[in-house]
Protein backbone atom coordinates (compact mmCIF):
# COMPACT_ATOMS: atom_id res chain seq x y z
CA UNK A 1 0.00 0.00 0.00
CA UNK A 2 1.13 3.41 -1.03
CA UNK A 3 2.16 5.55 2.40
CA UNK A 4 0.90 9.52 1.39
CA UNK A 5 4.23 10.99 3.12
CA UNK A 6 2.63 14.29 2.23
CA UNK A 7 0.12 13.89 4.83
CA UNK A 8 2.35 13.91 7.54
CA UNK A 9 4.88 16.77 9.36
CA UNK A 10 7.71 16.26 12.22
CA UNK A 11 7.98 17.92 15.17
CA UNK A 12 10.82 18.31 17.97
CA UNK A 13 10.67 19.93 20.73
CA UNK A 14 13.42 20.87 23.28
CA UNK A 15 13.37 20.03 27.07
CA UNK A 16 15.85 20.20 29.43
CA UNK A 17 18.41 17.51 29.30
CA UNK A 18 16.09 15.85 26.43
CA UNK A 19 14.13 16.26 22.91
CA UNK A 20 11.00 15.11 22.26
CA UNK A 21 10.84 14.26 18.57
CA UNK A 22 6.69 13.66 17.16
CA UNK A 23 5.92 12.45 13.51
CA UNK A 24 2.31 13.68 12.96
CA UNK A 25 -0.76 13.38 10.72
CA UNK A 26 -1.58 16.93 9.49
CA UNK A 27 -4.52 16.41 11.81
CA UNK A 28 -2.04 16.56 14.49
CA UNK A 29 -2.73 12.71 15.83
CA UNK A 30 0.30 10.81 16.30
CA UNK A 31 1.89 8.37 14.33
CA UNK A 32 4.99 7.82 16.56
CA UNK A 33 6.88 9.65 19.52
CA UNK A 34 10.33 9.50 20.47
CA UNK A 35 12.87 10.98 22.84
CA UNK A 36 16.56 11.58 22.97
CA UNK A 37 19.00 12.32 25.39
CA UNK A 38 20.52 11.32 28.99
CA UNK A 39 21.62 13.52 31.62
CA UNK A 40 23.66 16.35 30.21
CA UNK A 41 22.52 18.52 28.19
CA UNK A 42 20.96 17.93 24.56
CA UNK A 43 18.93 19.84 22.21
CA UNK A 44 17.05 19.18 19.37
CA UNK A 45 17.41 21.96 16.35
CA UNK A 46 15.85 20.48 13.62
CA UNK A 47 13.82 17.64 11.75
CA UNK A 48 13.31 17.12 8.22
CA UNK A 49 11.43 14.24 6.43
CA UNK A 50 12.71 12.42 3.46
CA UNK A 51 11.20 12.04 0.23
CA UNK A 52 9.94 8.66 -0.03
CA UNK A 53 6.86 6.46 0.30
CA UNK A 54 8.10 5.62 4.46
CA UNK A 55 9.08 9.75 5.38
CA UNK A 56 11.52 8.48 6.68
CA UNK A 57 12.65 11.08 10.24
CA UNK A 58 15.98 12.99 10.69
CA UNK A 59 16.89 15.16 13.02
CA UNK A 60 19.81 17.13 14.02
CA UNK A 61 21.16 18.79 16.79
CA UNK A 62 23.51 18.89 19.50
CA UNK A 63 25.19 17.16 23.22
CA UNK A 64 27.34 17.19 25.54
CA UNK A 65 27.08 13.59 26.88
CA UNK A 66 28.11 10.40 24.98
CA UNK A 67 24.67 10.20 23.03
CA UNK A 68 25.79 7.65 20.58
CA UNK A 69 29.80 7.48 20.45
CA UNK A 70 32.10 9.17 23.16
CA UNK A 71 31.86 13.18 23.12
CA UNK A 72 34.89 14.53 21.35
CA UNK A 73 34.74 17.64 22.94
CA UNK A 74 32.36 20.03 24.92
CA UNK A 75 29.88 19.86 22.29
CA UNK A 76 29.28 17.57 19.57
CA UNK A 77 26.61 17.60 17.14
CA UNK A 78 24.19 14.87 16.03
CA UNK A 79 22.50 13.45 13.27
CA UNK A 80 19.36 10.54 13.78
CA UNK A 81 17.54 8.71 10.94
CA UNK A 82 14.24 7.32 11.74
CA UNK A 83 12.13 5.07 10.29
CA UNK A 84 8.84 6.75 8.85
CA UNK A 85 6.83 3.81 9.97
CA UNK A 86 7.73 3.22 13.14
CA UNK A 87 9.89 5.55 14.50
CA UNK A 88 12.66 3.33 15.35
CA UNK A 89 16.04 4.59 15.06
CA UNK A 90 18.02 3.62 11.24
CA UNK A 91 21.49 4.87 12.41
CA UNK A 92 22.68 7.80 14.64
CA UNK A 93 25.99 9.71 14.08
CA UNK A 94 27.93 12.18 16.88
CA UNK A 95 29.95 14.76 15.02
CA UNK A 96 32.64 16.81 16.57
CA UNK A 97 35.94 17.71 17.38
CA UNK A 98 38.24 18.59 20.80
CA UNK A 99 36.01 21.78 20.80
CA UNK A 100 32.46 22.97 20.42
CA UNK A 101 30.60 21.86 17.40
CA UNK A 102 26.86 22.45 17.24
CA UNK A 103 24.54 20.76 14.54
CA UNK A 104 21.57 23.65 13.81
CA UNK A 105 19.68 22.27 10.51
CA UNK A 106 18.76 19.30 8.59
CA UNK A 107 17.68 18.43 4.79
CA UNK A 108 17.22 15.75 2.92
CA UNK A 109 18.58 16.57 -1.08
CA UNK A 110 17.03 15.02 -4.04
CA UNK A 111 19.01 12.17 -4.01
CA UNK A 112 18.20 11.26 -0.50
CA UNK A 113 20.97 12.13 1.45
CA UNK A 114 20.51 13.89 4.94
CA UNK A 115 22.84 16.81 4.50
CA UNK A 116 23.53 19.07 7.83
CA UNK A 117 24.86 22.64 8.81
CA UNK A 118 26.09 24.07 11.39
CA UNK A 119 29.09 25.77 13.62
CA UNK A 120 32.11 24.82 15.18
CA UNK A 121 35.19 26.20 17.03
CA UNK A 122 37.61 23.23 15.95
CA UNK A 123 38.61 21.54 12.67
CA UNK A 124 36.29 19.29 11.60
CA UNK A 125 39.03 16.14 10.91
CA UNK A 126 37.71 12.91 9.98
CA UNK A 127 39.68 10.02 8.59
CA UNK A 128 37.41 10.65 5.46
CA UNK A 129 39.07 11.66 2.15
CA UNK A 130 36.64 13.82 1.51
CA UNK A 131 37.02 15.66 5.23
CA UNK A 132 38.77 19.64 5.05
CA UNK A 133 40.72 20.17 8.05
CA UNK A 134 41.33 23.85 7.91
CA UNK A 135 40.43 25.98 10.24
CA UNK A 136 39.85 29.81 10.11
CA UNK A 137 39.36 32.41 13.15
CA UNK A 138 36.51 32.05 16.03
CA UNK A 139 33.56 30.09 15.35
CA UNK A 140 33.36 27.99 11.40
CA UNK A 141 30.31 27.40 9.46
CA UNK A 142 30.11 23.51 8.48
CA UNK A 143 28.19 21.22 6.24
CA UNK A 144 28.15 17.86 5.53
CA UNK A 145 26.63 15.25 3.48
CA UNK A 146 25.37 11.51 4.74
CA UNK A 147 24.17 8.96 2.33
CA UNK A 148 20.44 7.22 3.43
CA UNK A 149 23.10 4.34 4.56
CA UNK A 150 24.78 6.55 7.09
CA UNK A 151 27.58 6.99 5.39
CA UNK A 152 29.78 10.50 5.19
CA UNK A 153 30.29 11.44 1.75
CA UNK A 154 31.70 14.59 2.97
CA UNK A 155 32.20 17.28 5.11
CA UNK A 156 33.16 20.88 4.59
CA UNK A 157 34.50 23.90 6.98
CA UNK A 158 34.26 27.08 5.70
CA UNK A 159 33.96 30.92 7.03
CA UNK A 160 35.46 34.52 6.99
CA UNK A 161 37.87 35.51 9.99
CA UNK A 162 35.21 35.97 12.02
CA UNK A 163 32.80 33.97 13.88
CA UNK A 164 30.46 32.06 11.70
CA UNK A 165 27.54 29.85 11.72
CA UNK A 166 25.11 27.71 8.50
CA UNK A 167 21.72 27.83 9.91
CA UNK A 168 19.72 27.32 6.78
CA UNK A 169 20.06 25.49 3.31
CA UNK A 170 18.24 23.89 0.25
CA UNK A 171 19.32 22.25 -2.12
CA UNK A 172 18.29 21.54 -6.07
CA UNK A 173 17.80 18.53 -8.50
CA UNK A 174 21.18 18.76 -9.45
CA UNK A 175 22.61 17.91 -5.69
CA UNK A 176 24.03 20.99 -5.28
CA UNK A 177 23.21 23.16 -1.96
CA UNK A 178 23.05 26.43 -0.93
CA UNK A 179 23.89 27.12 2.64
CA UNK A 180 23.48 30.28 4.79
CA UNK A 181 23.69 31.83 8.30
CA UNK A 182 25.45 34.39 9.77
CA UNK A 183 28.94 35.80 10.31
CA UNK A 184 30.28 38.30 12.78
CA UNK A 185 31.20 42.13 11.21
CA UNK A 186 32.12 43.76 14.76
CA UNK A 187 31.25 43.58 18.30
CA UNK A 188 28.15 44.67 17.54
CA UNK A 189 26.89 43.82 14.23
CA UNK A 190 26.51 40.86 11.82
CA UNK A 191 25.78 39.87 8.21
CA UNK A 192 24.81 37.22 6.35
CA UNK A 193 27.55 34.69 5.16
CA UNK A 194 26.29 32.03 2.26
CA UNK A 195 27.98 29.70 0.35
CA UNK A 196 26.82 26.92 -2.19
CA UNK A 197 28.63 23.42 -3.46
CA UNK A 198 28.07 20.77 -5.62
CA UNK A 199 26.94 17.16 -4.82
CA UNK A 200 30.27 15.94 -4.48
CA UNK A 201 30.88 18.64 -1.72
CA UNK A 202 33.39 21.24 -4.25
CA UNK A 203 32.76 24.98 -3.31
CA UNK A 204 31.19 26.71 -6.06
CA UNK A 205 30.87 30.42 -3.89
CA UNK A 206 31.22 31.68 -1.29
CA UNK A 207 29.89 35.52 -0.44
CA UNK A 208 28.46 37.96 2.36
CA UNK A 209 26.57 40.30 2.61
CA UNK A 210 26.62 43.57 5.75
Amino acid sequence: MFHDASAEIVRSVAYPYRVEVAKLYLNESEVWRQSIGLSEHTIGNQAALAHNNDADVYVVGTTSEDLFDENAGEKDAFLIKYAGRSGDVVWSRQIGTNATDRGLNVIVDHFGNAVITGTTTGVMNATDKNTTDSVLEGADSFVASYSTQGDLKWIRQFGTGNSDASTYSVSNSNGDVLVYGYTKIDSTNWGVLYSKFDENGNQIFQGKVY
